[in-house]
């Protein structure tokens, strides 16, 4: 069935819905769900994916004045300060399996509120388009590491965001990421204009290489998170008058470590762009 859908284009309320070019490997991309969201009411978006590398992606793109007005006071519920000490703790000692510690020198790029850096030391950095941003950080050969947490799912445009990165990479930096992928078995929403990207693991090494990395590792992700939203989550397709039924309050408040729809994945810089 899905080889079925790759290879013909797909029809929806009687109207023929064009394949579209791969962002990330240039194969054609076949339509697979239509929507809207409601902070771009004036505009349906479209999933597409690719019959190559797998990856899923949104087209059009949103522009940059949807997107501003996106994240114009955009918050996450999810991720109270709490959750980010203690996954970010967890991120710390991820890094030192690469020799990364806190007297690196570290760009933590799309940092939201910037919790991960203050964890470390003085010599990590943060930058972010909407909330932080100093574009004096971004120089060329500074950093040993740059850490994209859950950061690669909202651009539009990830191989150059990537490139961006090996060029403020000294030789034989590590760039760190975490993203949203289709392959953990973990439900995923399509929900455009946050998510614009749902990655898979081939997807992820075209990406790197055209930016001049080589993936060293792809690993299953996991984060601490409060007990309410992760069984939220769990039961989001359960009926309400059964999930009244359910008692989990025997669970810790903060759970220590959730399974999520991302993965781990650090890529090694071998050729500057």
């Amino acid at each position: 069935c899905e080889r079925f859908m790759y290879n013909f284009t797909i029809k929806r309320k009687n109207m023929a819905i064009a394949r579209t070019k791969c962002i990330i490997c240039g194969n054609k991309g076949y339509f697979i769900k239509q929507g809207g969201h409601e902070r771009m009411p004036d505009k349906l978006w479209n999933i597409y994916k690719c019959g190559g590398c797998r990856v899923e992606f949104c087209y059009p793109m949103p522009d940059k004045a949807q997107l501003n007005s996106f994240y114009k006071g955009y918050s996450d519920a999810r991720a109270t300060k709490e959750v980010l000490i203690k996954t970010g703790q967890k991120n710390i000692k991820r890094l030192k399996r690469y020799g990364v510690g806190k007297a690196s020198s570290l760009l933590d790029f799309g940092c939201g509120r910037g919790v991960f850096t203050q964890l470390g030391g003085e010599k990590w950095k943060k930058f972010d388009q909407y909330t932080c941003y100093k574009p004096e950080l971004l120089q060329a050969g500074k950093y040993n590491c740059v850490t994209l947490w859950g950061v690669l799912e909202h651009v539009t445009d990830p191989v150059g965001v990537l490139k961006d990165i090996n060029r403020y990479l000294r030789p034989a930096g590590y760039v760190v990421l975490t993203t949203v992928n289709t392959e953990t078995g973990i439900p995923y929403q399509h929900k455009p204009p946050e998510h614009l990207l749902y990655w898979t693991e081939q997807a992820l090494v075209v990406a790197l290489k055209k930016a001049g990395f080589k993936m060293t590792a792809c690993e299953p992700y996991v984060m601490a998170q409060k007990r309410d939203v992760y069984m939220n989550a769990v039961l989001r397709t359960v009926p309400k008058h059964l999930k009244r039924r359910i008692d989990y309050t025997a669970l810790p408040e903060t759970i220590k470590a959730v399974p999520t729809n991302e993965v781990f994945v650090v890529g090694k810089k071998t050729v500057s762009t």
